[in-house]
């Protein structure tokens, strides 16, 4: 994926009209990686260091992508039709399930490096009680390139998950987020709810000691 000029966005990706309000996304995510030609721009800097933001754009062929800066802009694009799906993969998600995330195959696959593919690289080394420093979330944009199926990965703060799930369903872009840690939670509240069902039917004479203690370890399994 290489940086576009105006005149090769304009017409890969379709013209934004001077008098148009485009669906965009200004400074709500920041990129992480995916992008070959942005790596080069950053060399290894996080965008607040060196003062670069990240803009999502709809165009009426597909996504922009553009790092802008106080004087400069750069910008890639991806066509709507080659956009598979956006994941969304939560903190807790990325820590219990490394191997199975999204963010754990694309550090193992060499996808994702710097400072967050280190830290999900050496999540099973990390002490008890060691300070993880992930973001809130991980937004990954899968499509399909030239050649194989790719990745984009962005980082974004707990405030700004909201607008920014919402920039991809309004442009029909499958959002799939994923939190296991809150699905496991859910699961305790309903066995939970089912033993005190259980004991108050116990109570109440409609199950012996025995069919009580049977159905309770079922439960908590």
């Amino acid at each position: 994926m290489k940086i576009l000029s105006k005149n090769e966005l304009n017409d890969n990706f379709g013209k934004i009209g001077f008098f148009e309000s485009p669906i965009q996304l200004i400074a709500k995510v920041e990129y992480i990686g995916g992008i070959d030609d942005f790596d080069k721009i950053l060399k290894g800097q996080k965008q607040n260091e060196i003062d670069v933001v990240i803009h999502l754009i709809k165009r009426p062929k597909g996504i922009q992508i553009k790092l802008a800066g106080n004087l400069t802009s750069n910008s890639v694009a991806i066509l709507s039709d080659r956009v598979e799906k956006v994941t969304i993969e939560h903190k807790d998600s990325i820590i219990r399930n490394k191997e199975r995330s999204v963010i754990g195959r694309a550090v193992v696959g060499g996808l994702l490096l710097g400072p967050i593919g280190a830290v999900v690289g050496g999540l099973s080394a990390l002490k008890q009680g060691q300070e993880i420093i992930l973001p809130d979330s991980i937004v990954t944009i899968h499509y399909k390139s030239d050649t194989d199926n790719a990745e984009i990965f962005f980082s974004c703060k707990k405030e700004n998950l909201k607008d920014t799930s919402d920039f991809f369903k309004s442009i029909d872009i499958d959002v799939q987020e994923l939190r296991e840690a809150e699905k496991e939670i859910t699961i305790v509240t309903d066995n939970l709810d089912k033993l005190e069902r259980l004991a108050k039917l116990k109570a109440d004479g409609h199950l012996t000691e025995e069919e009580f203690e049977t159905q309770k370890k079922k439960l908590l399994k």
